[in-house]
């Protein structure tokens, strides 16, 4: 218990040092004091152990005060909010790709400014797009301004970034890669082979299920849609989606169980030291991991070494070895969070549990094993929901309802996906197609776990805003619970063991559930006999996917988002198919076509429709980059053009002619289709305007349609009186962002299709549109 008690003192002094400051002086003739009280209470074992610890306190109070920064002229950030810069460095943590930019950790080693460089030391976060990809070691120069981290109202993001060692900011900064290298070599193989897997899961399984697995597997973030991540903190689910102890200690255990049968013990433990250390690397130092990391390590030593090593005991060294390297963690919520769950699992859940087994069976050796089971899930969610609720409650201003529910459904899943889909995705390596067949069973409990954040975070209540929280309330809360914990001591048993034969029966039922469920799964996918036309919720952008009687997949477009993008595509298509028979790009404006770009290496594409080969941004030089690589057939097309897909029809009405290389792709020089299908007219205008409006008009074309895609988002420049009299439409589709800030859709376009008595359908009013025909009847459905 030692070991607790100066992990105690060692935070408290931290937290000494933050909220009062004291001067080196003060700090110094505090030491003084200490030490002189350790050594005149030397013969008195109590008065030691206090004079100890509160010298310890007093070094936490110190390593405080040195770990704020002091910037001199050497450092990064004595530049910042200083105008226009160059600097140089490397790229020094994995990049955070996000849906439609990057953020990149640069080391920066030199600086420009006013023509005049200058060698620096610092590191800088520097947001820059998405394409080119770059990666950890490679060395940039970047262009830019440099800012200090704002303190923004409900977050102090400068502190949050001073916890990983950046204090400035580059914001949308000009990026050019340089030819050397830097960083360390071995993380640099393990972000190559992390990277390899994510592209491997992207493969294997539709999105959003792959993008989950990848956060479980890999603690990749961002990899899920916006309104799927924020329903997974809604519902309490948030460390499902982040690697955490959980995932680390279920790796671990299967490690040893797996090795144990066929090297000895010794072996297996120093192997598994190894892999734990390379895994931490791997995965990336999250306080979570690293804490889950240096808990596991301590552990495996004891065994090494012959000691044994308590939960506790181990937390504590993990708290003072984290807090040692890197004070500022003290104010991380991630580090708040992992140490509070974890003591909670190790101080209330073991007490919890005695308490329901004495009064509900008489003691633990009553309950039947499936019960011990069910109550373990149910009680381990609600103490680690009991001792992080002060934090949440500071930090978010928000309290799940669900949470408890939440985790007790999804927690028994998590096993069927860790284990499995580690080895699914290694075995993704050698052998891909065999790897997308076992990757079937995964889809399931993934599925599952969605379907779960969905449905409970769409409750009324799923969650209470809550006013702040008064720092003393928090205190009083944890000294109540330490109480109750302190009062009731802990009874040891060996009959909770037992409960692990109760899986046996319970596996084959999971079995039969599972394969039932993806056989009808399949039979529900099934294409119908109608014609199915989805205008797709991508915000401001246009993402249109055609499914025809007989099965085929087309694309019109891919909106601004690839994650949600290909969220989309997974929920719409059945969890099997990885081929889309078209894709027509109608222009290479982002809001187009940034969706599309991974989809040609995550499916089977087998053409692309479009009208220019102009490669006029970063974007679509990437976009004409993979088509090369991936050897697509593609057609440019021109007016007059037919595409056929059975009996649908897709006719080019626009534009007039093959454009050049020299020749702007701007929105006029849009691709227009009219989908027809029996007597069902669908006319998709792209971003056409005025202009390509009044030449459609003068080609004398038959542009009557039973469904208008309105052109441009509803834009002012648009739809213009002519051009809707001619279509006459009974139905408007406009895809479009809530709030975007270019006012689309125009009221005056909504007017005049008002006036002509279309009925108007928008995307950031009622979610993704679902129109379905026979050719003569027309179905409309909405996600809102």
């Amino acid at each position: 218990m030692t070991l607790v008690y100066i992990a105690i003192a060692w935070t408290l002094g931290l937290m000494a040092g933050a909220a009062l400051h004291p001067s080196p002086p003060v700090l110094a003739l505090a030491t003084l004091w200490a030490l002189a009280g350790l050594l005149l209470e030397a013969e008195h074992p109590h008065r030691r152990r206090i004079a100890t610890l509160t010298l310890v306190l007093i070094l936490g109070a110190w390593r405080w005060q040195m770990a704020q920064p002091r910037f001199g002229p050497h450092d990064l950030a004595s530049y910042n909010d200083r105008g226009m810069v160059m600097v140089e460095g490397y790229v020094s943590a994995e990049p955070d790709i996000r849906s439609s930019r990057t953020q990149l950790q640069v080391t920066v080693e030199r600086i420009t400014l006013d023509d005049e460089p200058l060698d620096v030391r610092g590191k800088l976060l520097a947001t820059v797009s998405l394409y080119p990809a770059y990666a950890y070691g490679d060395r940039v120069r970047c262009y830019g301004k440099l800012e200090t981290p704002p303190i923004l109202d409900d977050f102090d993001y400068r502190e949050y970034l001073a916890a990983r060692g950046v204090y400035s900011l580059m914001r949308w900064a000009s990026i050019e890669p340089l030819q050397a290298y830097g960083g360390n070599p071995l993380l640099r193989a393990l972000y190559q082979l992390k990277t390899t897997l994510r592209h491997r899961i992207d493969r294997i399984l539709p999105h959003p299920e792959a993008g989950l697995l990848q956060g479980i597997l890999l603690g990749l973030r961002h990899t899920l849609p916006h309104d799927l991540a924020q329903a997974f903190r809604v519902a309490g689910l948030s460390h499902i989606i982040v690697v955490s102890g959980f995932h680390v200690s279920t790796l671990m255990q299967a490690w040893f169980f797996g090795s144990r049968r066929w090297m000895h013990r010794w072996t297996s433990l120093g192997l598994g030291l190894g892999m734990l250390g390379l895994l931490v690397a791997f995965i990336g130092p999250s306080p979570s991991v690293m804490r889950a990391g240096l808990v596991g390590g301590l552990f495996m030593i004891a065994q090494l070494v012959g000691r044994r090593a308590t939960p506790l005991a181990s937390l504590a060294a993990t708290a003072l070895v984290m807090t040692a390297v890197n004070p500022l963690l003290l104010h991380s919520v991630g580090y708040q969070l992992s140490f509070a769950a974890t003591l909670a699992l190790v101080l209330l859940q073991p007490r919890l549990a005695e308490g329901v087994y004495a009064r509900l069976y008489g003691g633990s050796d009553a309950a039947p094993a499936w019960t011990r089971i069910l109550w373990e899930i149910l009680l381990t969610t609600f103490a680690a929901q009991m001792v992080t609720l002060p934090i949440v409650w500071a930090n978010f201003r928000q309290i799940s309802t669900v949470a408890l529910l939440a985790n007790a459904l999804v927690l028994p899943v998590l096993p069927l996906i860790l284990i499995p889909g580690l080895l699914v995705t290694l075995l993704s390596l050698p052998a891909p197609g065999l790897a997308r067949l076992a990757g079937y069973a995964l889809w399931l409990p993934l599925r599952w776990i969605t379907e779960v954040a969905r449905t409970l975070s769409a409750l009324p209540w799923a969650s209470i805003p809550v006013p702040q929280l008064p720092p003393w309330i928090a205190w009083a809360f944890y000294a109540a619970l330490l109480g109750i914990i302190l009062k009731r001591p802990l009874r040891r048993t060996r009959s909770a063991r037992r409960a692990a034969p109760a899986w046996r029966p319970l596996a084959g039922y999971a079995a039969l559930a599972l394969a039932l469920v993806l056989v009808w799964s399949a039979v529900f996918a099934l294409p119908d006999d109608k014609l199915r036309v989805y205008m797709l919720d991508v915000g401001q952008g246009d993402a249109m996917l055609i499914r025809t009687p007989e099965g085929h997949v087309v694309l019109i477009d891919g909106g601004p988002d690839p994650v949600l993008m290909s969220a989309h595509l997974g929920r719409k298509l059945a969890f099997w198919e990885r081929r889309i028979d078209m894709i027509i790009v109608t222009h290479q404006d982002a809001d187009h076509l940034a969706g599309l770009v991974p989809l040609v290496d995550r499916y089977q594409v087998a053409q692309i429709v479009q009208s220019s080969p102009v490669a006029s941004s970063l974007l679509s030089a990437e976009w004409r980059r993979r088509l090369d690589a991936g050897e697509i057939v593609e057609h440019r097309v021109q007016r007059g053009d037919v595409l056929l897909l059975g009996d649908t029809r897709l006719s080019v009405l626009h534009p007039a002619t093959y454009l050049e290389h020299n020749v702007p792709d701007d929105n006029d020089n849009s691709v227009v289709v009219m989908l027809e299908h029996g007597s069902f007219r669908m006319l998709f205008t792209g971003d056409i305007e005025t202009r390509g409006e009044r030449d459609l008009l003068s080609a004398g074309l038959d542009l009557s349609a039973t469904v208008l895609k309105v052109s441009h988002h509803g834009s002012g420049t648009s739809s213009t009186a002519p051009f809707l009299a001619r279509t006459a439409p009974q139905v408007a589709v406009i895809g479009v962002g809530a709030d975007n800030r270019f006012g689309h859709p125009c009221p005056l376009v909504l007017e005049r299709l008002e006036d002509l008595e279309v009925r108007v359908y928008r995307t950031d009013q009622v979610g993704t549109i679902e129109l379905a025909t026979d050719g003569r009847q027309l179905w409309i459905k909405t996600d809102r």
